[in-house]
């Protein structure tokens, strides 16, 4: 079995080994080749970090990573590891691994590496506990349709739609942090639709970050809590009954959790983020 990185193989080629290796996942993923496309743009994914196990010619087995440098380090993000059923139990994760960290990865120590792996998911903790790997944060993805019972916007704000979102400013009113796929470069990199909640002194005081049913990021300044906001701008975004998803939502965010659950949204699976 020969290991190398998948900047000389065709995203088809990945594409293939993708879809096999997720066919019989918990949830099981199927992409099409422009939704892999689309998530390579959006997740930074640079294919000459990327590795893959390869037996006569067939990739059996690969890890693909997403890059981004902030404050000085590099983070390396594990985007997607999988091995197809027929070459599974031969530890071929770890060997990725070790290929990627004695080849790939960069010699000096300005580096972190963070994945997610879903927490019934004991065979993968484990090799990645093996590897370095240590659990830093849970979190919790949900998805159903909306129970709305609809609200009045109180008279002293409006909604109104947000051309260039401020993202630096909406840091602010983060309780916990996104994971990678809902941070400020991916959202940048994707179709938004974005809204906003503006007091009398048209301040920005709350937001909410739409793709085609998914709630990827809503946040309320601390001073404007407890006031309904952030149901509006949900029943601003979608009708009753719509079916859509939130993922990888940090367990610390009970009051987001809370609502969403009042919401008519069940949780369907938690993953770890684990850190190197």
């Amino acid at each position: 079995m020969k290991i190398s990185p998948l900047n000389k193989c065709s995203t088809k080629e990945i594409l293939s080994a993708f879809n096999l290796a997720f066919s019989d996942y918990t949830i099981p993923l199927q992409l099409t080749l422009e939704q892999l496309e689309q998530k390579i743009i959006t997740d930074d994914i640079q294919l000459e970090y990327a590795v893959g196990a390869f037996e006569q010619d067939q990739l059996v087995g690969f890890i693909l990573h997403g890059v981004r440098k902030k404050d000085g380090i590099t983070y390396f993000y594990n985007a997607g590891t999988g091995v197809i059923p027929r070459y599974r139990g031969q530890r071929i994760t770890q060997q990725l691994y070790k290929f990627f960290s004695e080849e790939l990865l960069p010699s000096t120590k300005d580096h972190k590496r963070l994945l997610e792996v879903i927490t019934t998911n004991d065979k993968a903790i484990k090799a990645y506990k093996k590897v370095g790997f240590k659990i830093h944060r849970t979190v919790h993805c949900y998805k159903g349709k909306l129970q709305l019972k609809l609200i009045d916007l109180p008279s002293n704000y409006s909604i109104q739609k947000i051309e260039t979102p401020q993202w630096e400013f909406f840091k602010s009113f983060w309780e916990t942090s996104p994971t990678w796929q809902n941070a400020t470069k991916s959202l940048q990199k994707s179709a938004i639709d974005c809204y906003g909640i503006f007091d009398q002194q048209s301040k920005l005081v709350a937001y909410i970050i739409t793709t085609p049913q998914k709630l990827r990021q809503i946040a309320v300044a601390p001073n404007h809590r407890n006031k309904g906001l952030a149901k509006c701008l949900i029943q601003h975004c979608y009708n009753n009954g719509d079916a859509i998803s939130v993922l990888n939502l940090d367990e610390q965010n009970i009051a987001l959790t809370n609502l969403l659950e009042q919401l008519g949204l069940e949780k369907f699976i938690s993953q770890y983020e684990m850190q190197f």
